[in-house]
């Protein structure tokens, strides 16, 4: 129980300078031409690693929430104009029925996005 209160409150404690450390990143870059770059790396390998520790069930409810999520931001950016590439907005695919995995939201106007994972 000691050495879980530790990972946690460790956990805690590492998240916010993560946060601070990637800012920084932002705002000093190594590199001034692509200063994205570092951040976008190190928050998709904590995203990876995390899913990776997930089970199957909730890799299915992260993977919906990951789309939805894509689509809201590329809406966002799509409607402010930024950004090279159109977005294209499609609705999901139907609910799924209940047979133990994760029910997918059918929201009106939005559609199936193939899944980032290979």
């Amino acid at each position: 129980m000691r050495e879980l209160t530790r990972s946690m409150i460790r956990f805690s404690w590492a998240m916010p300078l993560l946060g601070v450390n990637q800012l920084t990143k932002l705002m000093y870059p190594d590199d001034w031409r692509r200063p994205l770059d570092s951040t976008n790396t190190t928050l998709e390998a904590l995203s990876e690693a995390a899913y990776q520790q997930m089970g199957p069930r909730l890799q299915g409810f992260y993977d919906q929430g990951d789309q939805l999520q894509q689509r809201i931001v590329d809406a966002v950016f799509g409607a402010v104009g930024v950004g090279a590439e159109s977005v294209a907005v499609s609705p999901p695919p139907p609910p799924v029925p209940s047979s133990g995995e994760p029910a997918q939201v059918a929201v009106e106007g939005w559609g199936p996005v193939p899944p980032n994972r290979g």
